[in-house]
């Protein structure tokens, strides 16, 4: 299955919420706002130019990372999201059945919690 799983969503609004905090957005606001700024971030976001670790500080990492130079055979995914329990595979990619028309799909989304 090529689809976002529930998993995937988790790391993707961990990494959100960490670059959200970063810039001391307010935490106080109702459920349902936060869940429309989560997607419309992820409707806009341009996953073709970051790997998303939630684990570190800053979540989102280019491609021209200098971190990523040991990465033999480093290709890039439609998504690529760093799995934070792959224990020696550092930079394992759990997204990495997730195609590209699953992320054309996130980011054609009209008002993105009325299409969920």
């Amino acid at each position: 299955d090529t689809k976002l799983k529930a998993v995937h969503w988790v790391l993707l609004v961990v990494a959100w919420w960490k670059a959200r905090a970063r810039l001391g957005v307010d935490a106080e606001r109702d459920v349902g706002d936060l869940l429309e700024d989560v997607l419309r971030f992820y409707a806009e976001f341009p996953f073709g130019r970051y790997i998303v670790r939630a684990t570190e500080t800053s979540p989102f990492i280019e491609y021209g990372d200098g971190r990523l130079a040991a990465l033999k055979g480093l290709s890039r995914f439609p998504l690529w999201l760093v799995d934070p329990s792959s224990g020696e595979r550092e930079w394992y990619n759990c997204g990495e059945h997730v195609d590209a028309d699953t992320v054309a799909e996130i980011q054609a989304m009209d008002s993105p919690v009325r299409s969920f």
